[in-house]
């Protein structure tokens, strides 16, 4: 092993025992934890694209430190990309029961403010926009990602949209919430996330599915990771 790849290890160790420290202050159970490398055989089918090169293609994630987790009935994952020894921005998923009309993404407005954008379905968006509670969980996520000298800023943080069988894939994009030598990825604020999103989604038929407004980087791995089951509803 080489330089690059002892450097990686102790990186990979420190992030995972960061992110397994807030897990457990944040009450989430994490029942799986496992690395894929573009290498590795017993785990490459799941990867598909994933593998995809972030921050404008300067940097291009090489392993993944995968998390499946629980918050009570809730099953989520978080996945935490490195490139090299540089940890990148990380995504949490989950399933929940019911539907919006259309797919949904929060990003930056004018002047620093947020706005939920739906295409053309300004009425989903403006409703989105007036909950309150909503409104509380978005004003504490964080939208950058400190990498080297360097913060990439997240064009956009929360997406969620029909995924079939009745249920909304939901996706957090990570910024860092804290640490020092290792981030800290916003496990609580995800899952209070899912806690107010879900009394906004609606029942819906089994074979309703969207697509994403901007593609996350671990969709497809996620609703591919083993023992994944059910919505929270």
């Amino acid at each position: 092993m080489g330089l690059f790849g002892k450097g990686q290890e102790k990186m990979l160790a420190r992030q995972k025992e960061s992110i397994l420290d807030e897990a457990q202050k944040a009450g989430v159970t994490v029942e799986d934890v496992f690395e894929i490398h573009p290498d590795d055989a017993s785990r490459g089918k799941l990867i598909g694209d994933t593998l995809k090169s972030l921050l404008g293609g300067r940097l291009r994630a090489d392993a993944i430190l995968v998390f499946k987790l629980r918050t009570g009935e809730l099953t989520r994952a978080y996945f935490q990309p490195f490139a090299t020894i540089t940890a990148l921005p990380g995504e949490h998923h989950a399933l929940l029961r019911g539907c919006l009309k259309n797919p949904v993404a929060l990003q930056r407005g004018f002047f620093g403010g947020l706005k939920w954008f739906a295409g053309e379905d300004r009425e989903l968006s403006k409703r989105l926009a007036k909950e309150r509670d909503l409104k509380k969980a978005a004003k504490k996520l964080k939208w950058e990602w400190p990498v080297g000298a360097s913060v990439a800023k997240l064009d956009w943080t929360v997406q969620a949209k029909a995924s079939g069988q009745g249920n909304t894939h939901l996706v957090l994009k990570a910024g860092r919430y804290g640490g020092f030598t290792a981030y800290k990825v916003g496990l609580a604020q995800f899952g209070r996330l899912c806690e107010t999103m879900l009394p906004l989604l609606q029942e819906a038929s089994g074979g309703f599915e969207q697509n994403f407004i901007f593609e996350p980087a671990y969709a497809g791995l996620f609703l591919k990771l083993p023992g994944k089951n059910g919505a929270l509803g």
